[in-house]
């Protein structure tokens, strides 16, 4: 078991630490105190700025409704490798996305980047403060469970050709696509370290325009298989494999 492994982990604002000091935000101040129900004078946890960095951290105290904390020291902790995978995915219910956010955050994704294309179940252009706010939420939990350094970055929501225009020419770009006999499957793909987009279709696939169009881009097509996956599961089952890809090689 790595060492502090058994810690409970929390990501604060950089501005949260002041000369070895650190103030819990009301949120993990309430988590700390009544979910965990850790001593708020001698507990210790991890602290994390998102900056790669991390703090053995001992809680001094509360003050109101903040817990506050000193930085013991700045340890190893996570595993987070060099790889940038962006996962962009189709808009659709909330309990997908959620799950989509969540799962995908433990296996090492690092980018997350919704879209809406024509055959999405959800083309609302913008997110609202209160979704914004709950997927970040998610992404921010299973990043503290999965022992990672950094958070991933929920990127604004895009159209479809907005996506495929705007990548990075320096990105690797990957799609999972199941209606040609032609993809190849995942294993013959050329990978190499360094930025990766993984592009995911909407539960109702892509139209012959859009797939067209990933052609063109320069997308490498793959199958995952026989079978037919939920968009959720495609998302979680190709960013495993390219995860377990980079961090191999």
């Amino acid at each position: 078991m790595r060492q502090w492994s058994d810690l409970p982990r929390f990501f604060v604002e950089a501005e949260a630490i002041q000369e070895k000091f650190v103030t819990f935000s009301e949120p993990i101040s309430r988590q700390i105190l009544t979910v965990l129900r850790l001593d708020a004078n001698q507990a210790k946890v991890i602290v994390l700025d998102n900056s790669g960095a991390a703090w053995l951290t001992e809680l001094t105290g509360k003050s109101g409704k903040f817990v506050s904390g000193k930085l013991l020291e700045e340890i190893e902790s996570g595993d987070d490798c060099q790889l940038e995978l962006t996962l962009c995915f189709s808009l659709s219910k909330r309990e997908k996305i959620e799950l989509i956010l969540q799962k995908c955050t433990e296996i090492g994704v690092t980018h997350f980047l919704p879209y809406f294309s024509e055959r999405s179940l959800n083309r609302t252009e913008s997110l609202d403060s209160k979704r914004l706010t709950r997927w970040q939420c998610i992404i921010r939990e299973a990043a503290e469970q999965s022992e990672r350094n950094k958070l991933p970055k929920l990127m604004n929501v895009m159209n479809f050709q907005q996506l495929i225009s705007g990548l990075a020419p320096d990105t690797q770009k990957l799609c999972a696509y199941e209606a040609s006999k032609s993809t190849y499957s995942f294993g013959q793909l050329t990978l190499k370290p360094g930025k990766v987009a993984l592009l995911i279709g909407p539960e109702g696939g892509f139209s012959d325009f859009e797939i067209e169009l990933v052609r063109l881009a320069g997308f490498q097509l793959f199958s995952l298989g026989k079978r037919i996956l939920r968009m959720e599961t495609a998302c979680m089952v190709a960013s495993a494999l390219v995860v377990n890809r980079l961090e191999s090689t």
